[in-house]
Order: C-alpha cells, then sequence, then structure tokens
C-alpha cells in the first residue's frame, strides 16, 4: 500500500479486501503507487490498489488489473488558512483550468465537498482522520 493516509493506496484496498471476506492480512508501506507497482514487479506485494490516473503514467508491464474499487471523490484541493483566494472562487478557476487541459487527465470539473464527504469511507475501514479545526 502506498501509506496510510491514502484514499486509493490504502482505504481502497481495505475496503476491497474487506468486500472480499478477507480478514486476515498483512499491508506494507511503499510510499507511492509507483513503488507498489514495482513491489508487485518484484515479487515483494501479492496485491496493490492503484488510482486509475497513476495507471496510466505508470510502468504496469507484467502487470493485470484483478478488480476495481467503486467509484469516489477525487482527493480534494485545499489552501491554507491564510491564502489568499476565496473558497467561492476556487471551483470556478479550477474548472477553467480543467476545461484546458483537463481531458488529457481526465478530468472533467471540480465539485465543492467538505471533509465529511470523505470520512464516511476510512470510517468503514477503520481508519480515522484527525479532526479539522
Amino acid at each position: 500500500m502506498n501509506s496510510y493516509t491514502s484514499y486509493s493506496g490504502c482505504i481502497a484496498i481495505k475496503r476491497w479486501l474487506l468486500d472480499q471476506g478477507v480478514e486476515e492480512y498483512r499491508l506494507t508501506e511503499t510510499g507511492s503507487h509507483a513503488q507498489s507497482v514495482l513491489a508487485l514487479q518484484q515479487g515483494r506485494a501479492d496485491l496493490a490498489a492503484i488510482d486509475a490516473l497513476s495507471w496510466c503514467f505508470i510502468d504496469t508491464l507484467g502487470l493485470k488489473v484483478l478488480d476495481r474499487s467503486a467509484p469516489v471523490l477525487a482527493p480534494p484541493f485545499v489552501v491554507g488558512a491564510a491564502a489568499q483566494i476565496a473558497p467561492e472562487y476556487l471551483v470556478p478557476a479550477l474548472d477553467i483550468a480543467f476545461a484546458a487541459v483537463g481531458n488529457e487527465l481526465g478530468i472533467v470539473g471540480a465539485l465543492p465537498v467538505s471533509r465529511a464527504d470523505y470520512q464516511h469511507h476510512a470510517t468503514a475501514v477503520g481508519v480515522s482522520s484527525p479532526s479539522a479545526k
């Protein structure tokens, strides 16, 4: 798995294992999708969850897709508390950027979301996240 804080590299695989009825497993933290793919190719791992975008850009020679996770929200775009851009301007600005280059990456737009929109995925597999201020 990529890291314990990664949805696509940790929570997704835990969710998939749970859905398959697998109760006992050992996870090894690799640090990234590319390193998880390398661990599979080198025989150091049996299974990994790789997000669809990373899958397109990583050398996956010798690997096959076993299954796909259910669609979920993409990782959030976040800014620091001192950022000079107001939140109501961020989504339209991202939409303009995605209209220009998003199709190359499979991105069609952005939606405003909250931390709670993501939390239920982590809770379902027993991963807790720090509370937001």
